[in-house]
């Protein structure tokens, strides 16, 4: 089987660089794929593939068109969100050349695309979730400093971090603002291995997921749900139908947030921070066996073996 990767991927801005660093592993892990059958080609712009291979794509490509004809067409997909009709059009477009969507959250697709003739279709697809960097290092729990690590955007969109912000500030938390995107990106923004260093720094960190958007609530596990248990942080999250499927046990691996109980959750977790470690530690194992840049690799094996 002949697995077909396009060149122009890895050096896109469009595609996120845990998933770009994804394409790099299984290039750098070529002949783990071999021993499965699996040959890795790099597809380049000019040139043909094989009659009845696979191409991987990350979000929309434009090789998908041209190896159609030639190739069946798996897509992975971290972002279905959308802005306006043209954008949905668009994606739906995508859609109808893809073979076998591979999504972080896939039990919204049907619902918050809009897209049942992709059921009607039966085209399949299927859960392949976040995924911690592996660059993440850890660090010992005893030098790790007590903050309360509370990352990423905040705004309506997320409204449990909006409620953090607001109602605890930085009496409790330790408040790193999101980076931004492209031009707008923060002078001080903290990025790729600052960020896991931060995170390889601090005994906990906070992941939430419910987001508001286009008219649906959409909780899914983001990367940080597998980030920072990754660097040996203890994971403390907003509650999620999906923590059980990714194998997350409150105060076994993780520690769910109380909403009710806000200012309490908060200050118990600090003065009793040194009796997560256990669960911490918990959570790291977890994400080493379950949740790694391999474990996703041999996913990946899996699922193409299947088709």
């Amino acid at each position: 089987m002949i697995l077909y990767i396009a060149e122009a991927a890895f050096g896109s801005k469009y595609i996120v660089p845990a998933w770009r660093n994804f394409l790099k592993y299984l290039c750098e892990k070529s002949d783990e794929l071999a021993i499965e059958d699996i040959q890795l080609k790099i597809l380049r712009e000019n040139d043909h593939p094989i009659k009845g291979s696979h191409f991987l794509t990350i979000g929309t490509n434009g090789f998908t068109r041209q190896v159609k004809s030639h190739c069946k067409i798996i897509s992975l997909w971290d972002d279905i969100h959308y802005f306006d009709e043209a954008s949905l059009t668009r994606r739906k477009k995508f859609f109808s050349f893809v073979d076998i969507l591979l999504l972080t959250y896939p039990e919204h697709f049907t619902e918050y695309i809009q897209y049942n003739e992709w059921v009607e279709k039966i085209r399949p697809f299927r859960w392949f979730s976040a995924f911690p960097s592996n660059q993440i290092a850890s660090s010992t729990w005893k030098d790790r400093s007590n903050d309360i690590l509370l990352s990423g955007r905040i705004s309506e969109t997320y409204p449990l971090r909006q409620k953090l912000r607001d109602q605890l500030g930085p009496d409790y938390l330790r408040i790193l603002e999101h980076p931004g995107y492209g031009d707008a990106q923060r002078a001080d923004a903290v990025l790729g291995l600052d960020y896991y260093k931060l995170l390889a720094g601090v005994k906990s960190a906070i992941a939430t997921s419910a987001a508001e958007s286009n008219g649906h609530r959409v909780d899914y596990l983001v990367a940080k749900y597998f980030e920072i248990p990754a660097a040996g942080a203890l994971l403390v999250c907003e509650k999620n139908r999906f923590l059980e499927r990714a194998g997350f046990i409150d105060g076994v691996n993780c520690v769910v947030i109380d909403e009710k109980r806000l200012t309490e959750f908060f200050k118990d977790l600090q003065r009793n921070i040194f009796n997560y470690q256990k669960i911490a530690e918990a959570g790291t194992q977890l994400v080493e066996t379950q949740h790694s840049m391999h474990r996703r690799m041999q996913q990946l094996v899996e699922i193409l073996c299947s088709t």
